[in-house]
């Protein structure tokens, strides 16, 4: 089984007041250079958040969340 991590924060927090961008051009550019496949993605309004595993994190999320993948 694959185990994967994330970080999970508001939308606002991940795209307008963090170099979230910058910072996944830069691992992108990294991963080129390196032969890596992409292993990480940004979702907006994140589904998985809500099952029932998650239930408390989700709780604590502002309601327009964002979630990066880091696998």
């Amino acid at each position: 089984m694959t185990t994967y991590y994330f970080i999970a924060a508001s939308q606002k927090f991940l795209t307008e007041e963090e170099p979230l961008e910058e910072i996944l051009k830069e691992r992108r550019r990294n991963y080129k250079e390196n032969n890596r496949n992409i292993d990480f993605w940004l979702l907006i309004k994140p589904q998985f958040l809500k099952c029932s595993e998650l239930k408390d994190l989700y709780n604590k999320i502002p309601t327009a969340s964002s979630c990066c993948n880091i696998n």
